[in-house]
């Protein structure tokens, strides 16, 4: 996955505790549960890893009010979306549903 410019491996299939992680977000929050960036950051963690991910913020530096919208493209590349990651997450950032400096 290519995320500011730099390429990251990601595991071949999505993690079952990811999978876990989702599916009990949903049964919380229901179909529609709000990504925050607080809920994303702890999504992003389960797949990439504390320190993998400590990496890519620094690196990349991704504003935390991104986050969600990198996390939707994650999901959508598992899923066999065809979109770029980092033009799902721009799109994803100016939809209604990514609000600006809520956690």
């Amino acid at each position: 996955m290519k995320i500011g410019g730099k390429v990251y491996d990601l595991p071949p299939s999505l993690p079952a505790g990811v999978a876990l992680d989702i599916n009990r977000l949903y049964s919380d929050e229901g179909p529609d549960a709000d990504i925050t960036p607080r809920v994303a950051l702890r999504m992003c963690e389960s797949l990439f890893g504390a320190d993998l991910l400590a990496t890519i913020l620094r690196e990349s530096v991704l504003p935390l009010d991104e986050l969600p919208a990198l996390w939707l493209s994650v999901i959508q590349m598992y899923a066999g979306g065809s979109q770029s990651p980092n033009r799902a997450a721009r799109r994803a950032s100016r939809s209604p549903r990514s609000k600006s400096g809520r956690s």
